[in-house]
């Protein structure tokens, strides 16, 4: 999916405003970025109804954590309000598994297209076609799967090509490409590794040894047969990304005590620490009697004062 539609009134929407009056823009901003990456894995996906809008396995909790600079822990606990609130698949996050279906209905014109051709095709191939074997009078039954599968490839190719006339751009389909990363059965090594590849992740992973986190996931291949990869060059990013340990500002870290007062605020519940804060606002009555626009204006003015409380 090379874009999807992203409404200028999103931040209206009342699930929305529940995750962002319960964790801030650091909330609104984990959600989007994940749909983001969805929406990047969309295309790998096709074909596979049950995997559509699934972020593949190469993206669990630390990396993404790394990816988006929060912690584990906070980010679990963000994904955990996502899924009880419906913006992500409950069902399939009690499973570890980041599912958000109604993705495809934000898709792009390609996409929306393609998975239409591809429900046509499925009716199509469900109905098996009675022909004539051209060697005598016997009746065969035969699948048009292979068919409607070059069908599909080239309605999508003609898509693209439409598409990257009007973009000017030159990028050629993910079905076209190939992954250079292969891992040898035999000498258990990934072999296809540039020294452009290791000059290039070593500029963008500075704080890790790139030769040595190469070594230590073949051994993890080696010790993981059944996990094997498509895209090694992927897999050895996302290794990459856990091995660099993210830094949290100082004054993210008060962000984060502020936005977790704010919480409990909003539950009802007054810790001491927060006492002196809603003083300078007015008191609890103001954020209690406060119409739900005014919420995030009142959580920003807290925050402010915290930082100012605690800050250097």
């Amino acid at each position: 999916m090379r874009w999807f539609k992203h409404f200028s009134d999103a931040g209206d929407n009342k699930k929305i405003k529940k995750l962002i009056w319960k964790f801030g823009i650091e909330g609104y901003g984990v959600y989007f970025r994940t749909l983001e990456l969805v929406a990047k894995e969309f295309e790998n996906n096709f074909g596979n109804n049950g995997s559509l809008c699934t972020l593949s396995d190469d993206y669990d909790l630390d990396y993404l954590a790394a990816e988006m600079r929060v912690e584990p822990d906070k980010l679990k606990e963000i994904y955990d309000y996502c899924a009880q609130i419906n913006l992500i698949n409950a069902e399939k996050w009690e499973q570890g598994i980041i599912h958000i279906p109604q993705l495809v209905e934000y898709s792009d014109i390609y996409t929306r297209r393609t998975l239409k051709q591809l429900q046509t095709n499925s009716e199509v191939t469900s109905n098996n076609v009675r022909t004539k074997c051209e060697q005598g009078n016997i009746l065969c039954s035969q699948n048009r799967i292979d068919k409607n599968r070059i069908e599909v490839d080239k309605n999508r190719s003609r898509l693209e090509k439409k598409e990257n006339n009007i973009t000017g751009t030159s990028e050629k389909s993910k079905s076209q490409k190939k992954y250079s990363i292969t891992f040898n059965e035999k000498t258990k090594k990934l072999e296809g590794i540039t020294p452009e590849d290791i000059q290039h992740w070593q500029e963008t992973f500075p704080d890790v040894n790139i030769k040595a986190e190469i070594k230590k996931a073949e051994a993890w291949l080696d010790a993981n047969p059944q996990k094997r990869k498509k895209n090694y060059k992927r897999f050895l990013v996302n290794w990459f990304g856990k091995a660099q340990k993210p830094t949290t500002p100082p004054d993210n870290n008060l962000e984060l005590e502020a936005s977790k007062l704010w919480a409990q605020i909003l539950r009802g519940s007054y810790p001491p620490e927060a006492k002196e804060i809603l003083q300078q606002m007015g008191g609890a009555r103001v954020i209690k009697n406060a119409p739900s626009d005014k919420i995030p204006i009142l959580r920003s003015q807290f925050v402010k004062i915290y930082k100012t409380l605690k800050g250097p």
